[in-house]
């Protein structure tokens, strides 16, 4: 899906692709692989960097649609 779909579907969040690299997280600024890491949409359009789930609220991921892997 990409990130205009995704948008659409607000709240909604996008996995991030597997290619070999860490990702940083632009909330606690940690490397994590893509499995521990999200691109968050909110309705208000607002552009969000990728975050690491431990910086995620729960509640917020709850609600969320999943939107499957970032192409």
């Amino acid at each position: 899906m990409t990130n205009e779909q995704a948008q659409a579907l607000a709240p909604s969040y996008l996995h991030l692709p597997y290619d070999g690299a860490m990702y940083r997280c632009s909330e606690c600024n940690m490397l994590k692989p893509n499995t521990e890491m999200i691109k968050p949409f909110t309705p208000d359009k607002k552009v969000h960097y990728a975050q690491c789930l431990d910086c995620t609220a729960p509640e917020w991921l709850e609600n969320a649609k999943d939107c499957g892997v970032a192409e």
